[in-house]
């Protein structure tokens, strides 16, 4: 009995820095390293307590030992083995890397990092209340993260929390070092936030302020002059109507009519406001002219080691000895599947889609069965789909799976959607089970 006390104290540990870590990802790197150690600390030990609990009096010692290895072993998620794979391609990139020493430090520091939360938070959160007090923190985090950029925008040129200026000068990042960091982030955060407002259990009020602060996150957004997340935000909100409320005519209605006026408003906003915009900023690095050369030259780099590529993290090094694009010095491919096809190689690509391709397959089949007039996990799940959508969509022309930041949010957001196609599943289980009883 003490063991169960402390290894449910352990999860609630675990849930707790996760809260701290999803509060300090658009603020602090040193911050989010931290609450990961604490989470994956507490995780282990949770293993060991398993361990020790378990009956072991009439096994051998080699029986033991594997026992034991066999307690680490990840939670069943559904992805479970597209990841391992693509971890497995990632090992023989390692072996087979221009710099093994680079990429064997990024494998454990970066790749593994993400997959590792992942799997510690899917495991942890098993019913509704937990899974809400994650969105309630994103929610706050991202609220406060439009204000900051707001302020930083019209008021200080600078965010008040961490100093950080604007891009350029005239491009929000609220604590992001990058204009486009920031609109990556409310992506992924726009179409959550949108979905709690469409909770039809909870009161009028709640629903108007989630109102409130998507539109404050939808303005943060459009003072980003991002067109890249512009463009992937349009694409995950039509995500959610397509997957959410399809069946309701009058709430299409409305989130057409929201999609519109959003568009028509960036389009304005970045017409009028920024008329000298255009011949600055969007004629350097960030111009699509220049994301096809840097693209080219990445293709090259993919057809010369097609199979494990250069190596993890070694593109922003190998880049330089055959770009053609001397007039910048790119660290990065700005498309997140072409670079991981230079360093992972095409296996190590084929082994990512598959599991994008794996995960959406589980979501779908979770969320399947009456979306409208169902629970509101189910409506809530489609949201953070749909942000997750947007943000992969994103990744199309930028760096959204080399930023420690983004990565982490990524994976923590798709942690939590796997936990709540596995509520949504034992709860459908558990009715179909009290159904059978009742005939």
């Amino acid at each position: 009995m003490k063991i169960d006390y402390f290894i449910e104290k352990l999860d609630s540990a675990i849930r707790f820095f996760f809260y701290v870590l999803i509060f300090w990802i658009p603020y602090s790197n040193a911050a989010i390293e931290s609450s990961f150690g604490f989470c994956f600390f507490f995780w282990m030990i949770k293993r060991v307590l398993l361990f020790i609990k378990k009956d072991k009096t009439a096994m051998s010692f080699g029986s033991k030992v594997l026992l034991f290895f066999n307690g680490f072993k990840p939670i069943c998620s559904g992805i479970n083995r597209p990841i391992y794979y693509f971890l497995l391609v990632s090992v023989f990139s390692v072996l087979w890397s221009v710099s093994p020493a680079m990429s064997l430090f990024s494998l454990f520091a970066k790749t593994l990092e993400v997959f590792l939360i992942f799997f510690v938070i899917v495991e942890v959160f098993t019913n509704k209340a937990q899974v809400f007090i994650a969105l309630g923190v994103m929610t706050f985090t991202a609220f406060s993260t439009a204000i900051d950029s707001f302020i930083q925008f019209y008021i200080t040129f600078k965010d008040i929390f961490t100093g950080q200026e604007m891009c350029l000068n005239d491009r929000a990042t609220a604590a992001f070092k990058a204009a486009n960091g920031l609109g990556a982030y409310l992506v992924l955060a726009i179409p959550v936030v949108l979905s709690m407002a469409f909770q039809r259990s909870l009161s009028f009020l709640f629903r108007l302020l989630m109102m409130i602060i998507v539109a404050c996150m939808v303005w943060s957004l459009i003072i980003t002059y991002s067109r890249g997340a512009w463009a992937a935000t349009a694409v995950a909100v039509l995500f959610f109507v397509l997957f959410a409320v399809v069946k309701n005519k009058k709430v299409i209605k409305l989130y057409l009519l929201f999609t519109i006026v959003a568009i028509v408003v960036s389009l304005f906003v970045g017409l009028k406001m920024k008329n000298d915009f255009g011949g600055k900023e969007f004629n350097r690095a960030n111009t699509v002219a220049w994301r096809v050369v840097v693209w080219e030259d990445s293709i090259r780099m993919i057809k010369n080691k097609p199979v494990f590529g250069y190596g993890i993290n070694t593109f922003a090094k190998e880049f330089q000895k055959i770009r053609t694009a001397y007039q910048e010095s790119p660290t990065y491919a700005h498309n997140c599947y072409i670079q991981i096809a230079a360093e992972n190689g095409l296996l190590g690509l084929f082994c990512f889609l598959w599991i994008i391709v794996s995960m959406f397959k589980k979501i779908t089949h979770s969320i399947s069965v009456r979306l409208m007039g169902s629970n509101n996990l189910r409506i809530v799940s489609v949201g953070i789909a749909a942000g997750i959508f947007g943000l992969l969509f994103h990744s199309f022309f930028d760096t959204d799976f080399y930023s420690l930041q983004l990565s982490m949010f990524l994976w923590s957001m798709i942690a939590i959607e796997i936990a709540i196609c596995n509520i949504l599943i034992k709860e459908s289980v558990d009715q179909d089970n009290r159904t059978r009883v009742i005939c």
